[in-house]
């Protein structure tokens, strides 16, 4: 399947295809907060601002003041426009992992976690999530997000001149469900989502909005430093609406534990005071 009217060329593989989305963009202020030999950032405090980038080719920028005084500005583009979900006052946490890339800048996944009023959990909750090529270990993701894996199934193939002086020509696959790859064997097809797409996958606790971002392999290029093989999606939290089962569960399923020391004591027993009248007990008799 070719465009003729367009300077990219696609060959799908499957029925029908969606386009790519630009690979996420996260950068940091000040630089040495993540220099380019460190793996991690791990960084909380008060959001004092959040907003359109202006000094930044990013979409937006989140402002971070920590308690120490240090202000932390993240610059990011999530590939659709998206904004995430946090205002100022609230209290979040920012973990940006890191890993050299085989050539150009280097790759960058996010999670962002938020205090939120009224959760009874008492927990962060992870609002946004960036994946890429891996790098957040499936242990720290929400446990219905750890079973989107790329997968090997080719969506389609493209052809594209990058910037106008070199060209690639890719392999787009697509991504799918380890649990429904796992059970496949029974007879059962497992599910698979283009680069583009988006769906919702929920449990009884969390909700997420789910952007397939890209998967993608270089076949052949004469351009330079080019990752040869990256994936991406990112997850944004979506709240449940009041009064469906899954609020309820969120509600009543998982309550803070409550320590022993500020437990509150059972309501007492009325226990009714001693009369003031003759005494009930014999008369003792005198000696002989």
């Amino acid at each position: 399947m070719q465009s003729a009217c367009s300077p990219v060329y696609h060959r799908a593989h499957t029925d029908f295809w969606l386009e790519a989305l630009p690979e996420p963009v996260l950068e940091v202020d000040p630089p040495s907060r993540l220099p380019a030999d460190a793996s991690e950032l791990d960084a909380q405090g008060l959001v004092v601002n959040h907003g359109p980038s202006f000094d930044s080719p990013t979409d937006y920028t989140l402002e971070i003041l920590s308690d120490t005084g240090d202000t932390l500005f993240l610059h990011y583009s999530l590939g659709t426009g998206q904004r995430i979900d946090v205002e100022r006052g609230e209290l979040v946490r920012v973990v940006l992992w890191q890993r050299r890339s085989e050539g150009g800048p280097p790759l960058r996944s996010l999670l962002l976690e938020a205090y939120r009023a009224g959760d009874l959990l008492h927990r962060r909750l992870p609002v946004v999530i960036v994946q890429v090529n891996g790098m957040i270990p499936k242990k720290i993701l929400p446990e219905l997000l750890r079973h989107v894996v790329p997968n090997d199934e080719v969506t389609y193939q493209t052809s594209e001149r990058v910037k106008g002086t070199c060209t690639r020509s890719l392999l787009r696959r697509a991504f799918a469900s380890d649990a429904d790859l796992a059970a496949s064997g029974d007879g059962q097809a497992p599910e698979m989502w283009p680069p583009g797409a988006k769906v919702e996958r929920h449990d009884d606790l969390d909700r997420y909005t789910v952007q397939f971002i890209d998967n993608r392999e270089i076949v052949a290029t004469d351009c330079a430093d080019q990752q040869r093989r990256l994936w991406a999606w990112s997850a944004t939290y979506v709240a449940p609406p009041p009064g469906t089962a899954q609020n309820l569960k969120l509600l009543l399923t998982k309550l803070p534990d409550v320590p022993e020391a500020i437990a509150l004591p059972l309501p007492a027993t009325p226990t009714a005071l001693p009369g003031r009248g003759k005494s009930k007990l014999p008369a003792l008799k005198p000696l002989k």
